[in-house]
């Protein structure tokens, strides 16, 4: 054997060695996991696994940045793709060793292909392609991911960050015009087009024109196309108020006319012909009157049905308010409205609905956007909505337009209208105390004495090392008008699990005197996530550190496959008999920042602290809020099904059986719902993605 495959052998070797093994590791001491007294799920790490973590946490304690730990960051991805604080902690070591980037990319690349519904990865890819500039090889590396997965979200995203974020547009449009040919129905390539569009030419009157007789032949060619159709709408509100102007109705007038009649009216495939001239008939008054006839034979033709199926009259939900949100914030105001708002990103804005359960599909209108410069141009984070002397307040979290997060604080806006929705909400500008420290997640205690106080989640410097909660008084809604003090940090093992670490989005509750700060605890992006109690009495000097006492255990965490449920918030039911906490929970085991939004009710202890129980398993139901009108039931096990989907037996589902295997483009389930009366209705729709990874459903 020659020396050189010697040292091939030798390295291999060494790879396969525990770490406690490892000459060049005997100076460390690994740290175990501390999953407390009485773990709420027993999870069955590997013996690799524990100790790969084992010596991470001991490294990242120390804050070691070597080679040796960025091969150690490495093992612990390839074990853990989803695991943020590894991802992070690497590229705190990357950056400081100064290593080739271009080396890390084709890591990430071999780990994209191996885990490409991870959100993780994507973003540590797209980080390491901003620090370097590497972007020459990103649109055929995503191209072959998509070659593979056509729709797979993550990729897309990626795909779209690149293309605005180094305005490289050339071929963009004639790399969708490719996949579209070879599969009519990619809904991701249509949204792609669109987007492009968008941001390259605009719709201009020639590009509108242009995209009609685009849209227009694809149609013709396929009709049962959904996707098609749905972008025909798109460009056509282009061309007038509403969805119909001369050319798009001569369109399907002649669609109608020369097709649809000579067929089997039993024939599906033009169900969405049917439907977009119902819609603009809905649409244009005028053009209804002048088609009276028209209208009347779109409502009677057999292959539209309007017998309704069984329904049942309930009294209970299943706990998902929101399909998809984080920070969620609920205010029930005296005018018998709730309002509602979470983070977007982009934007503020605010729901309004008669029930906190039906919030995400109730009214919305966007109240704020940020400017194109400025310190809050970007990255919009947990706005909350109170209505402090007699006036609206919006408190969030914003950044600069570079995206850096160093620079990331809190901000007000205001509107004096009785009505959110019907006032404007005005810039007031950063809320901050002397110090101006990164800050986040800002709340406002209204003192029964009619003292504001400020409470954030902050730095104590001006690295990202822990995240300490502060106190402050305010002179007015927009003001703060004292030095910070420190209420809490993280010191308890489930406040100190992952790095940084974390205390924030306090939240306040008061019955009794008794002031209960619940906050979020651990790393957001992981199951750790929790939620943690600080109490105060409303007769002590809440400016004294030591008038706040923390509870040493966590009041809310995982548990009943709910996965990191944190950042609540609480209102009352419409009657005002029973207290709901609002909050979010990862949309799966490991599922990082994509969440969802969930409500149960609580109790209260004897000492006056709310008693959040553990999570209602998704399953099971919960009875609706007292006050709320009882719902409609529709059993997917007896809605019309063709092309594959069948209803089969399943403990979870709310009659037994659910209905799957809905696999193919052409898979449908149809309900058919009678409406006693004319009026807003809102549809609330159960299911579950089958995907895999438990994957969120991107179209």
């Amino acid at each position: 054997m020659s020396n050189s495959d010697s040292d091939v052998e030798s390295d291999a070797l060494a790879n396969q060695l525990e770490f406690s093994h490892r000459p060049e590791w005997s100076d460390v001491v690994p740290i175990e996991q501390d999953d407390g007294p009485n773990p709420v799920v027993q999870i069955a790490y590997s013996d690799r696994f524990r100790e790969t973590f084992d010596y991470l946490r001991a490294c990242m304690k120390t804050n070691e940045m070597s080679e040796r730990t960025l091969d150690l960051t490495k093992a612990a991805c390839q074990l853990n793709p989803a695991n943020y604080t590894v991802w992070c902690y690497r590229r705190k070591i990357l950056y400081h060793l100064k290593s080739d980037l271009s080396e890390e990319l084709a890591f990430v690349g071999q780990m994209i292909k191996e885990n490409p519904k991870n959100y993780q990865v994507w973003e540590h890819r797209r980080l390491i392609v901003e620090r370097s500039g590497h972007t020459s090889n990103e649109l055929s590396f995503i191209a072959s991911i998509l070659q593979n997965d056509s729709k797979n979200y993550h990729a897309w995203q990626y795909r779209q960050w690149l293309l605005k974020n180094y305005s490289i547009w050339t071929n963009e449009l004639n790399y969708v015009d490719q996949l579209l040919q070879e599969d009519i129905r990619n809904n991701s390539a249509w949204n792609q087009r669109y987007f492009v569009i968008a941001h390259t030419t605009g719709f201009k009157d020639d590009i509108i024109e242009r995209e009609l007789d685009y849209v227009e032949k694809r149609i013709e060619s396929c009709p049962d196309n959904e996707s098609s159709w749905n972008y025909l709408r798109g460009i056509a509100r282009f061309r007038s108020t509403n969805l119909n102007d001369q050319r798009t109705w001569k369109f399907c007038q002649n669609l109608y006319d020369n097709h649809f009649q000579k067929d089997d009216l039993n024939n599906r495939q033009w169900r969405f012909l049917l439907g977009y001239m119902i819609e603009l008939l809905s649409d244009d008054d005028r053009l209804a009157k002048s088609n009276k006839n028209l209208k009347f034979d779109l409502f009677t033709v057999r292959d539209i049905e309007f017998k309704s199926q069984p329904a049942f009259n309930v009294d209970t939900f299943y706990n998902v308010i929101a399909q998809d949100g984080a920070d969620p914030w609920v205010y029930k105001h005296t005018n018998g409205w709730y309002y509602f708002t979470k983070t977007t990103g982009s934007d503020i804005r605010i729901w309004r609905s008669h029930t906190f359960t039906s919030m995400d599909a109730g009214e919305c209108i966007i109240v704020w956007r940020p400017p194109n410069s400025g310190p809050a141009c970007r990255a919009i984070w947990a706005p909350e909505l109170h209505f402090v002397q007699s006036r609206w307040y919006i408190y969030f979290t914003a950044t600069t337009c570079d995206g850096k997060s160093e620079n990331r604080r809190i901000f007000v806006i205001e509107n004096t209208n009785a009505d959110p929705f019907i006032g404007t909400f005005t810039w007031k500008g950063q809320i901050t105390d002397a110090t101006n420290k990164w800050a986040i997640d800002g709340t406002v205690l209204q003192h029964p004495s009619g003292q504001l106080y400020f409470i954030w989640s902050g730095w104590e410097g001006d690295v990202n090392e822990r995240q300490i909660l502060y106190i402050a008084q305010m002179s007015n809604p927009w003001t703060i008008s004292s030095a910070r003090v420190e209420i809490a940090r993280p010191i308890y093992n489930w406040e100190i699990n992952h790095f940084p670490y974390i205390n924030e989005g306090p939240q306040v509750t008061i019955r009794n005197n008794v002031i209960s700060l619940v906050y979020s605890a651990s790393g957001s992006w992981t199951n750790d996530y929790c939620l943690g109690l600080i109490t105060a009495s409303t007769n002590s000097n809440l400016m004294i550190p030591s008038s706040w006492r923390k509870q040493s255990n966590p009041i809310f965490r995982s548990a009943n496959s709910i996965f990191g449920p944190g950042h609540q918030s609480f209102t009352k039911s419409r009657d005002d008999r029973e207290d709901w906490i609002i909050y979010h929970s990862a949309r799966y085991s490991s599922s990082g920042w994509t969440r969802q939004v969930r409500a149960q009710p609580f109790t209260w202890n004897v000492d006056s602290t709310p008693n959040l129980g553990s999570p209602v398993n998704p399953n099971i139901p919960i009875r609706l809020p007292s006050g709320d009108q009882n719902r409609v039931r529709y059993e997917a096990e007896h809605a019309r099904h063709f092309n594959g989907p069948y209803p089969h037996p399943h403990s979870s589902a709310s009659n037994g059986l659910k209905m799957g295997y809905i696999d193919y483009l052409d898979s449908v389930v149809e309900f058919t719902i009678q409406c006693p009366k004319s009026g807003t209705y809102i549809i609330v729709i159960r299911n579950a993605n089958g995907s895999a990874g438990n994957a969120f459903a991107t179209h």
